[in-house]
């Protein structure tokens, strides 16, 4: 028996990278001081501004228009090395373009059978993460959750900084827009601006986001002994109910900030395997509805030498006056879960010639109660 979850999330930091192909006046030679004396100068000029500064009008073209302010996870091997790997500074060197490897950073192994340890090669995107608003009261640990947080570092990713910039996450891939109309004047404590950083190769951006894998969280509880003759659903999906959203300390940068109140992961691991051993439990002893049929009179009272039967009485099991005769039909009493066929009617039969007297229980599968929700289901 499988019972499925949400697909996992991780939440993680991670570095991106510049999701703009070279431009000459950003990617110049960080190590040549005179390059970067011009460059830096060049910010001042009109034609830098008209180039990229975005306008309220028709303003920068769309071939500058991501300039300094798309940046990207490369998740999917779409930024390739042949077109955006740079001549000189942190991202010249061809490793730099490779596709992201989630293993190394939060790879679960014991979420998959596969390979790529639940990440494939493909497009995802950056999703709220588990911190919460310091102040907020938290009785709702995701009502106050944060977006994704984006970093930037102007001395090499020394230290980082949450500078008030809302940047927008892409909604088909692990990619950020910084919307600052102008670079120049997006600055660090000590004046130096996001473009001037840029050119001096010191500028790094990163974000911390829940990112989704491809493995959903499950439930398991194997099968029965082989030659059981009872037939058994094997997958009940719990999508929006059950979830596994991680916080690894080496992986977030939420860790251990005073910032945020830290809510910690969400594990529905413990709650997926009971649904999976209550669902297990309700089919290892399935019921067949039907009516039993007993050569006596057993009118609803409690004479001797029996309690008589009743509708809505529990069906533990079926015998006969052979003590060998015997199957069950429902649960033990050590499980104590409401897991039983219940009586559903009573008819009592009674004729003089011939003499006939019999008691026939009518027996149904019982509506049992959901153990998340708390109403009632069928079994």
């Amino acid at each position: 028996m499988i019972v499925l979850g949400e697909p996992t999330q991780h939440e993680m930091t991670v570095e991106l990278k510049p999701g703009w192909k070279p431009d000459d006046w950003w990617d110049i030679d960080p190590d040549d001081p005179d390059a970067v004396d011009a460059a830096i100068a060049w910010l001042d000029s009109d034609e830098w501004a008209e180039r990229y500064v975005l306008s309220s009008g028709d303003g920068t073209s769309y071939q500058y228009r991501r300039v300094g302010r798309y940046w990207a996870l490369n998740e999917d091997g779409a930024f390739k090395a042949a077109d955006y790997q740079r001549s000189h500074g942190p991202w010249s060197a061809a490793s730099a373009w490779e596709v992201f490897d989630f293993r190394s950073t939060a790879g679960v192994a014991e979420l998959t059978f596969r390979g790529d340890a639940g990440w494939s090669v493909r497009r995802r995107r950056f999703l709220p993460t588990r911190a919460t608003d310091a102040q907020s009261i938290g009785e709702v640990p995701d009502a106050y959750q944060f977006k994704h947080e984006a970093q930037f570092s102007f001395d090499g990713g020394t230290t980082w900084t949450n500078y008030i910039v809302n940047v927008t996450s892409e909604p088909d891939r692990c990619a950020i827009t910084i919307p600052t109309a102008d670079l120049r004047a997006f600055t660090d404590d000590d004046g130096e601006s996001f473009a001037s950083a840029y050119l001096r190769g010191l500028l790094r951006v990163r974000i911390t986001a829940n990112i989704e894998s491809d493995d959903r969280m499950y439930g398991f509880v194997p099968p029965p002994e082989e030659g059981s003759p009872v037939v058994f659903a094997e997958l009940s999906d719990r999508q929006g109910r059950l979830a596994r959203r991680l916080r690894g300390s080496a992986d977030s940068a939420f860790w251990d900030t005073y910032l945020f109140r830290l809510p910690g992961s969400r594990d529905d691991q413990d709650e997926a395997d009971a649904i999976a051993r209550r669902m297990m439990n309700e089919l290892r002893d399935r019921r067949a509805p039907g009516q039993v049929t007993i050569p006596f009179l057993l009118r609803d009272d409690d004479s001797a030498p029996w309690p008589n039967y009743r509708i809505g009485d529990e069906i533990l099991g079926i015998r006969t006056g052979d003590a060998d005769t015997s199957f069950t039909v429902g649960g033990s009493w050590a499980d104590q879960v409401a897991r039983c066929p219940r009586v559903t009617a009573v008819t009592l039969r009674y004729f003089r010639a011939p003499a006939e007297i019999s008691t026939t229980l009518q027996i149904d599968d019982e509506l049992y109660v959901d153990v998340e929700s708390g109403s009632p289901g069928h079994a």
